[in-house]
């Protein structure tokens, strides 16, 4: 008998490992989601705008429940960015995509201990 993970003969399923989005995956997204908001804001050229101003990306945090409310988003922030940008009241991309880096090796570095 074929087991549905197995990938053999006749199923549709995908394997835990073939369902998993790799890291490029994750930074197209990370880049997609930053040009959906660009073109929200500045209704502009996306190439031409590197950065966005803070409160888009604490609605974003919000909104996508990775904080509950825009004070946990500020304090996610600070603790991955510091303190400084929440002055600055601006973020770039770089800073944007450090927000997503640190879970994404966390990711991969599980991924690679589990084939040990």
């Amino acid at each position: 008998m074929v087991s549905p993970t197995s990938g053999g003969q006749g199923s549709n399923m995908m394997s835990p490992r073939e369902a998993e989005t790799s890291m490029v995956e994750q930074a197209d997204i990370i880049k997609s989601i930053w040009n959906r908001h660009v073109r929200q804001v500045y209704q502009a050229d996306i190439g031409k705008v590197n950065e966005l101003p803070i409160k888009i990306i604490l609605d974003f945090l919000v909104k996508e429940r990775v904080a509950h409310d825009r004070d946990k988003a500020k304090n996610v922030v600070m603790q991955t960015l510091g303190e400084n940008l929440m002055n600055d009241g601006m973020i770039s991309f770089d800073e944007f995509n450090k927000l997503f880096c640190k879970g994404m090796f966390k990711q991969a570095l599980i991924k690679v201990a589990k084939t040990f």
